[in-house]
């Protein structure tokens, strides 16, 4: 009597009948070589409105708090850590330890306060 397989409620199948490992270890290697990628795209969506976006740049301009930008940068991310120094409608600069950068607004995902984020100058 051979193996057999339970495929679903009355269907009985014989394990001869299945498919072998050469047809399914592909199958999972592939799909989970996409989902490692899939792990390292960076999704580019407008989440936060223009006014939205001036708005918490002006509370942490004001405030003289230090944020944390996400930017969009030759299609991938980057993180910049600094106070705002300069406020235009189109770009501001932030103050980071090392540089200035200066930020278009249209290119921030995200923005948020960042940690230890009071300054004392």
């Amino acid at each position: 009597m051979g193996l057999f397989f339970y495929n679903q409620k009355g269907s009985i199948i014989s394990i001869e009948d299945l498919p072998t490992t050469e047809i399914i270890e592909p199958f999972l290697s592939d799909h989970t070589t996409s989902l490692g990628e899939e792990k390292h795209k960076v999704y580019f969506s407008d989440e936060l409105t223009f006014l939205d976006k001036l708005t918490l740049i002006s509370q942490i301009y004001d405030g003289q708090l230090k944020g944390q930008f996400d930017i969009k940068h030759d299609n991938q991310k980057v993180t910049y850590q600094g106070q705002v120094t300069e406020i235009s409608k189109d770009e501001i600069v932030v103050k980071s330890d090392e540089q200035f950068h200066l930020i278009k607004v249209e290119n921030i995902l995200a923005i948020q306060l960042a940690e230890g984020g009071e300054t004392n100058e």
